[in-house]
């Protein structure tokens, strides 16, 4: 009985016909369904035991593979004793020359390397005796690139627990956590100090500010790679406020400690002031924690000048200007009027105001019992009623908020459909601001002495 080994190509290389053994010579194993044949005298069938010869290289698979992928190298070769096989200089797959195996006859396996480009290669078995005998076949493959699979995701980037902004005071810590899928490489930037640089594709990192870290605000951005590409640059926004007056510690501020998920409006692109016509467009150079960078006179104003105010729908803001009170009558009345806003697709809604001496406060309580029953509010029927102030006779009014003079408070605003006297934690921004990308007002002040 025979067998003849092809190589299942019709290409002009002749196939190899051999006499079978008389015992056990084919075989079937049941583990892999591979089908083994014991040939009588493999030298009848590739030359004499003192010629050196080689089979046709055989693949599996037999056309074509993917990088990465594992394929298997069959050929069979006789020679004269001591004869060596090794893969053939010439071969073109990626790193199957440097390959090192001892026997004289497959199969063999090799993983195609992942980085293999595109394209038809050879695979090559030579066999030499020592001195000048080479024998030689090959055989070609086509390797298809690999799928690089999908491009990294940043699953969650948080920064002092929050996924929008958050606020701290300089010499705060930071702490940034990360998680993402799928990312090889990540890279932190923006312009918050001592964040830029590489990163572990998951982890968290504490950043220590110092005390001179300048107010204003800043990001923190992290972005991810792999084969397949980049993830979205993902930014978080870090608010860096003033540290509140003394008098205030202990007391809960928007902006400070519990509350950090509130972002104060500062200048720059987190500036509170949208241009009157003709422009239409955010002032940067306003700087909204003081009075006297929004309008355009120190605290009450000049009088009847108005000022485009808002705040952002992408995250829980608030307003806090400072400003100084000066020689105020005590008589003196003023206020703060109202119009619905025609400037950047900006919502009207509720608002709060509150005059403190404290940065984003809110505490109802606290404000009621240092400067009397009308200095915080909530709009009671309509989104245009304004907010009214005065001198120290109105110290009892529920109407009117009494101010000392030469003292230094802050204007605090915020749209929320809370009311006052809600407590700061459980405070929120008015969804309007969320659904329409802003809320804002056109405010206007009158009333006016030299301050």
């Amino acid at each position: 009985m025979t067998v003849t080994l092809q190589d299942g190509a019709n290409d002009p290389v002749e196939d190899v016909v051999c006499d079978l053994a008389n015992q056990a010579s084919l075989t079937i194993s049941p583990e892999t369904g591979n089908i083994n044949l014991t040939v009588a005298d493999l030298a009848s069938c590739l030359g004499t035991a003192d010629a050196l010869n080689v089979s046709q290289v055989f693949l599996i698979p037999q056309s074509s593979t993917t990088a990465g992928d594992q394929i298997r190298v069959i050929w069979a070769s006789v020679g004269p004793d001591g004869y060596t096989c090794a893969p053939s200089a010439s071969s073109t797959l990626p790193g199957w020359s440097n390959v090192s195996f001892a026997q004289t006859q497959g199969p063999f396996d090799y993983t195609v390397p992942a980085a293999t480009a595109q394209g038809n290669y050879t695979v090559g078995v030579s066999c030499s005796d020592g001195q000048e005998i080479v024998a030689g076949q090959a055989a070609s493959i086509f390797v298809n690139e690999q799928d690089p699979g999908d491009p990294p995701t940043i699953n969650s980037l948080t920064v002092n627990g929050s996924s929008s902004a958050t606020s701290i005071q300089p010499g705060d810590t930071l702490a940034v956590a990360w998680t993402t899928s799928n990312a090889q490489t990540c890279q932190g930037s923006g312009d918050f100090p001592n964040w830029a640089g590489t990163k572990a594709v998951s982890g968290n990192q504490q950043i220590t500010t110092l005390s001179t870290l300048g107010e204003g605000s800043y990001t923190v951005r992290l972005q991810c790679t792999n084969d397949a590409g980049s993830s979205q640059l993902v930014t978080r926004t870090v608010s860096v406020n003033a540290a509140a007056p003394t008098e205030c510690s202990g007391r809960a501020l928007l902006g400070q400690g519990t509350l950090s998920n509130w972002a104060r409006k500062t200048t720059g692109s987190n500036s509170c002031l949208w241009s009157n016509p003709p422009e239409n467009q955010l002032v940067q150079t306003a700087d909204c924690r003081n009075f006297g960078d929004v309008w355009p006179a120190v605290w009450p104003g000049g009088g009847n000048v108005s000022r485009n105010l808002f705040v952002a729908g992408t995250r829980p803001e608030f307003i806090a200007m400072q400003f100084n009170s000066g020689n105020i009558p005590a008589g003196q009345s003023g206020s703060i009027g109202l119009e619905s806003p025609q400037f950047a697709g900006a919502t009207a809604a509720f608002k709060m105001w509150s005059i403190s001496r404290c940065p984003g406060d809110f505490n109802k309580d606290l404000i009621d019992a240092e400067m009397g029953p009308g200095c915080i509010r909530r709009d009671s029927f309509t989104f245009l009623e304004s907010f009214d102030w005065g001198g120290e006779a109105f110290r009892t009014s529920t109407s009117r908020c009494a101010l000392e003079p030469n003292t230094t408070y802050y204007l605090n605003l915020i749209w929320t459909q809370d009311v006052a006297g809600t407590p700061p934690q459980d405070i929120t921004q008015h969804p309007a601001c969320a659904e329409f990308g802003r809320c804002g007002t056109n405010a206007l002040m009158s009333g006016t002495y030299t301050p």
